[in-house]
């Protein structure tokens, strides 16, 4: 992560371009400092980066299953008003913003 931030702030790179680089940047590294896959390792460097990229799709896919229907709960408040008389609602509760956010958590 810190490399991927490293490269968006210190570089301007986008978020996509920067997603590619830092994980091909650390394979490199882990294969060059730690001998990722070497001689005495079980694996070699093709079948240990297959298992990274496959716990990585996992994590993408649990992510997308909590997030999506996340999204789409708030698209569907947005656009039949629901957001809005929350919130009115929650003015009624209450004039002080910070109370109102510990109310809604």
């Amino acid at each position: 992560m810190l490399p991927v931030l490293a490269l968006m702030l210190g570089l301007r790179w986008s978020a996509a371009r920067a997603g590619v680089a830092a994980p091909a940047g650390t394979l490199v590294f882990a294969v060059a400092v730690f001998g990722f896959g070497g001689s005495g390792a079980p694996y070699g460097v093709a079948t240990g980066f297959a298992g990274v990229l496959g716990e990585t799709a996992f994590i993408v896919i649990s992510i997308g299953v909590i997030i999506g229907p996340a999204l789409g709960i708030h698209q569907l408040q947005t656009h039949s008003g629901a957001t809005n008389r929350l919130q009115e609602a929650l003015g009624r509760l209450t004039p002080d913003p910070g109370v109102a956010a510990l109310l809604i958590t």
